[in-house]
Protein backbone atom coordinates (compact mmCIF):
# COMPACT_ATOMS: atom_id res chain seq x y z
CA UNK A 1 0.00 0.00 0.00
CA UNK A 2 2.76 2.24 1.02
CA UNK A 3 4.60 1.88 -2.04
CA UNK A 4 1.46 2.59 -4.41
CA UNK A 5 1.30 5.56 -2.89
CA UNK A 6 5.00 6.56 -3.39
CA UNK A 7 4.46 5.66 -6.53
CA UNK A 8 0.93 7.85 -6.76
CA UNK A 9 3.04 10.96 -5.69
CA UNK A 10 5.49 10.72 -8.30
CA UNK A 11 3.21 10.43 -11.76
CA UNK A 12 1.64 13.08 -10.07
CA UNK A 13 4.87 15.44 -10.13
CA UNK A 14 5.39 14.37 -13.42
CA UNK A 15 2.60 14.92 -14.87
CA UNK A 16 2.01 18.73 -13.71
CA UNK A 17 1.56 21.37 -15.70
CA UNK A 18 4.30 23.86 -17.32
CA UNK A 19 7.28 24.05 -19.33
CA UNK A 20 10.49 22.17 -18.62
CA UNK A 21 13.63 23.50 -18.42
CA UNK A 22 16.62 21.50 -19.92
CA UNK A 23 18.95 22.01 -17.52
CA UNK A 24 22.11 20.26 -19.12
CA UNK A 25 22.49 20.39 -22.58
CA UNK A 26 20.61 20.67 -25.88
CA UNK A 27 19.96 22.36 -28.89
CA UNK A 28 22.10 25.95 -28.16
CA UNK A 29 22.70 29.66 -29.12
CA UNK A 30 26.12 30.76 -28.58
CA UNK A 31 26.50 34.39 -27.10
CA UNK A 32 29.45 36.32 -26.97
CA UNK A 33 30.48 38.16 -24.57
CA UNK A 34 34.68 39.38 -24.68
CA UNK A 35 36.84 38.70 -27.48
CA UNK A 36 40.28 39.59 -26.96
CA UNK A 37 43.83 38.69 -28.10
CA UNK A 38 45.98 35.96 -26.63
CA UNK A 39 47.34 37.36 -23.01
CA UNK A 40 50.47 34.44 -23.46
CA UNK A 41 51.33 36.61 -26.75
CA UNK A 42 52.40 39.96 -27.96
CA UNK A 43 49.94 40.88 -30.33
CA UNK A 44 52.72 42.72 -32.53
CA UNK A 45 54.20 39.23 -33.59
CA UNK A 46 51.44 37.81 -34.71
CA UNK A 47 50.94 37.43 -38.58
CA UNK A 48 47.19 37.76 -38.12
CA UNK A 49 45.43 39.99 -35.66
CA UNK A 50 41.63 41.23 -35.49
CA UNK A 51 39.23 43.96 -33.61
CA UNK A 52 36.45 43.09 -33.22
CA UNK A 53 33.05 43.67 -31.21
CA UNK A 54 29.64 42.18 -31.27
CA UNK A 55 26.11 43.53 -30.89
CA UNK A 56 24.35 42.54 -27.19
CA UNK A 57 22.33 39.40 -27.17
CA UNK A 58 18.78 40.58 -27.56
CA UNK A 59 16.62 38.22 -25.09
CA UNK A 60 13.09 39.08 -26.57
CA UNK A 61 14.61 38.16 -30.09
CA UNK A 62 16.77 35.28 -29.44
CA UNK A 63 16.84 33.66 -32.88
CA UNK A 64 18.56 36.98 -34.20
CA UNK A 65 21.78 36.32 -35.07
CA UNK A 66 24.47 38.41 -33.47
CA UNK A 67 26.37 41.07 -35.20
CA UNK A 68 30.18 41.98 -35.58
CA UNK A 69 31.86 45.32 -36.80
CA UNK A 70 35.51 44.95 -36.77
CA UNK A 71 38.59 44.09 -38.93
CA UNK A 72 41.36 41.41 -40.11
CA UNK A 73 44.80 41.66 -41.22
CA UNK A 74 47.09 39.08 -42.03
CA UNK A 75 50.72 38.96 -43.13
CA UNK A 76 51.21 34.88 -43.90
CA UNK A 77 49.21 32.15 -45.23
CA UNK A 78 47.59 30.24 -43.39
CA UNK A 79 46.73 26.98 -45.02
CA UNK A 80 46.09 23.45 -44.20
CA UNK A 81 49.99 22.96 -43.69
CA UNK A 82 49.03 25.16 -40.47
CA UNK A 83 48.41 23.45 -37.48
CA UNK A 84 44.94 24.64 -35.50
CA UNK A 85 44.44 24.06 -31.60
CA UNK A 86 41.46 25.05 -30.04
CA UNK A 87 41.11 25.34 -25.75
CA UNK A 88 37.49 25.37 -24.41
CA UNK A 89 37.35 26.20 -20.75
CA UNK A 90 34.15 26.39 -18.31
CA UNK A 91 33.01 27.96 -16.01
CA UNK A 92 31.96 25.73 -12.51
CA UNK A 93 31.64 26.69 -8.69
CA UNK A 94 33.33 30.24 -9.64
CA UNK A 95 36.22 29.70 -11.20
CA UNK A 96 37.51 28.36 -14.61
CA UNK A 97 37.88 25.02 -14.78
CA UNK A 98 41.19 25.11 -17.89
CA UNK A 99 41.28 22.65 -20.63
CA UNK A 100 37.91 20.96 -20.62
CA UNK A 101 37.97 20.20 -24.38
CA UNK A 102 41.18 20.34 -26.19
CA UNK A 103 41.39 19.69 -29.98
CA UNK A 104 45.06 19.49 -31.83
CA UNK A 105 44.14 19.36 -35.88
CA UNK A 106 45.46 16.72 -37.75
CA UNK A 107 48.68 17.72 -39.54
CA UNK A 108 47.30 18.55 -43.11
CA UNK A 109 44.32 19.16 -42.51
CA UNK A 110 44.34 22.17 -39.57
CA UNK A 111 42.01 24.57 -42.50
CA UNK A 112 39.97 22.57 -44.02
CA UNK A 113 38.48 20.80 -40.47
CA UNK A 114 38.27 24.23 -39.09
CA UNK A 115 35.89 25.52 -41.70
CA UNK A 116 33.78 22.41 -41.54
CA UNK A 117 33.51 22.37 -38.07
CA UNK A 118 33.09 25.85 -37.95
CA UNK A 119 31.56 27.62 -41.17
CA UNK A 120 30.75 30.64 -39.53
CA UNK A 121 34.61 31.43 -39.63
CA UNK A 122 34.38 31.99 -43.12
CA UNK A 123 32.33 34.84 -42.66
CA UNK A 124 35.38 36.55 -40.64
CA UNK A 125 37.99 36.30 -43.22
CA UNK A 126 35.77 37.52 -46.36
CA UNK A 127 37.06 37.72 -49.52
CA UNK A 128 40.41 36.29 -47.87
CA UNK A 129 39.20 32.99 -47.58
CA UNK A 130 39.68 30.61 -50.44
CA UNK A 131 37.74 26.94 -49.76
CA UNK A 132 39.63 24.70 -52.69
CA UNK A 133 42.80 24.72 -51.84
CA UNK A 134 42.10 25.45 -48.37
CA UNK A 135 43.69 28.87 -47.31
CA UNK A 136 43.68 32.36 -45.71
CA UNK A 137 45.50 34.85 -47.96
CA UNK A 138 47.42 37.88 -46.33
CA UNK A 139 45.00 41.44 -46.64
CA UNK A 140 42.91 43.47 -45.03
CA UNK A 141 39.15 42.38 -44.58
CA UNK A 142 36.69 44.94 -42.46
CA UNK A 143 33.26 43.74 -42.21
CA UNK A 144 30.25 46.34 -40.67
CA UNK A 145 27.40 44.92 -38.95
CA UNK A 146 27.69 41.46 -40.15
CA UNK A 147 25.43 39.08 -39.02
CA UNK A 148 26.67 35.98 -37.91
CA UNK A 149 24.74 32.43 -36.55
CA UNK A 150 27.61 30.79 -34.20
CA UNK A 151 26.77 27.16 -34.77
CA UNK A 152 29.48 24.19 -34.83
CA UNK A 153 28.31 21.44 -37.74
CA UNK A 154 28.00 18.05 -36.57
CA UNK A 155 27.78 19.63 -32.66
CA UNK A 156 23.71 19.69 -32.67
CA UNK A 157 23.42 19.71 -28.31
CA UNK A 158 26.07 21.31 -26.34
CA UNK A 159 25.93 21.63 -22.58
CA UNK A 160 24.54 25.02 -21.24
CA UNK A 161 27.31 27.37 -19.59
CA UNK A 162 29.86 30.05 -19.44
CA UNK A 163 32.95 29.30 -21.83
CA UNK A 164 36.27 30.93 -21.89
CA UNK A 165 38.09 29.56 -25.53
CA UNK A 166 41.62 29.99 -26.62
CA UNK A 167 42.26 29.47 -30.08
CA UNK A 168 45.78 28.94 -32.26
CA UNK A 169 46.62 28.78 -35.71
CA UNK A 170 50.40 27.99 -35.74
CA UNK A 171 52.94 27.20 -38.92
CA UNK A 172 53.48 23.23 -38.34
CA UNK A 173 56.21 22.72 -35.68
CA UNK A 174 56.39 26.34 -35.36
CA UNK A 175 56.89 27.86 -31.67
CA UNK A 176 55.22 30.94 -32.47
CA UNK A 177 51.86 31.59 -33.63
CA UNK A 178 50.43 32.88 -37.14
CA UNK A 179 47.39 33.89 -35.08
CA UNK A 180 45.53 33.38 -31.79
CA UNK A 181 42.25 34.55 -30.34
CA UNK A 182 40.50 34.29 -26.88
CA UNK A 183 37.16 35.51 -25.96
CA UNK A 184 34.17 34.50 -23.31
CA UNK A 185 30.56 33.24 -24.32
CA UNK A 186 27.69 31.80 -22.89
CA UNK A 187 25.98 28.74 -24.02
CA UNK A 188 21.87 29.19 -24.18
CA UNK A 189 19.12 26.95 -24.81
CA UNK A 190 17.70 27.66 -27.83
CA UNK A 191 13.46 28.40 -27.80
Amino acid sequence: MADSNIVIVLLALSCSEGRRIQSFAGPYIVVPKKLYDCESYDSEKLAWTYKARATHYKPTQPLDPIRFTGNITGRALINDSSQVSFKLDIRSNNQWKHNALVLNFVKGTGCTTLFKAAPFVADFMGYLYSPIPCAMKPGFFAFRDMPVQIQFRNVPAFPYGEYRTHFEVKDYGGAYPLFCSSGEAMVIPKP
